[in-house]
């Protein structure tokens, strides 16, 4: 909508300025005025111009033309267009682009650590694993425990675990062994 908008404000002021006088009869394809002669007319040279083919029908070029009819004024008002177009219009038009790119590619890493997290195989092994690291730091005494202690002993088991204290090398190797897991 913007570029449309762009388009028909130049195109209005291309056809008021460099168009032929209303009734004045027909006019030459060769002559700047015909690619000016009706808005719709305008609107497409200028939509053409901002593409980059703004040649007339024979291949020169339309604005050469403009400038020795209506004088080099011309020249840098479309050279303001074509820099308000290329620089202006059209980063806009990509940034809309890159933000959407970028909102679904989020939209795509939260649901995949949101199905990770609701993942309960994943959360089972992975608390069995850290289980295992904290009964093997438990020492060798402890080392015997099963999976299937009674409840009051599991009750027990628990109260020791967390009355230990654990450094950093524990929680770094229950990390190395969840990468390992992972990866496999």
């Amino acid at each position: 909508i913007l570029f449309v908008l762009v388009i028909y404000v130049v195109s209005l002021v291309f056809r008021e300025s460099l168009g032929p006088e209303l009734g004045r009869g027909t006019v030459s394809s060769d002559d700047v005025g015909h690619y000016f002669q009706s808005l719709p007319r305008s609107m497409f040279t200028v939509f053409r111009c901002s593409f980059g083919d703004c040649t007339t029908a024979s291949g020169t070029p339309l604005f050469e033309q403009v400038t020795q009819v209506h004088g080099g004024l011309w020249s840098l008002v479309y050279s303001a267009f074509m820099f308000l177009v290329v620089m202006g219009v059209f980063n806009v038009i990509s940034a809309i682009f890159v933000q959407a790119t970028l909102a679904v590619a989020a939209e795509i890493a939260s649901k995949k650590i949101r199905m990770r997290l609701e993942d309960e195989e994943r959360w089972a092994t992975h608390l069995w694993t850290l289980l295992e690291v904290l009964m093997d730091h438990a020492g060798p005494d402890e080392a015997s425990w099963s999976a299937t202690l009674p409840s009051s002993s599991l009750d027990k088991v628990m109260e020791e675990m967390t009355a230990m204290e654990f450094d950093r090398q524990l929680f770094d190797r229950v990390l190395k062994e969840e990468r390992a897991v992972v990866s496999a």
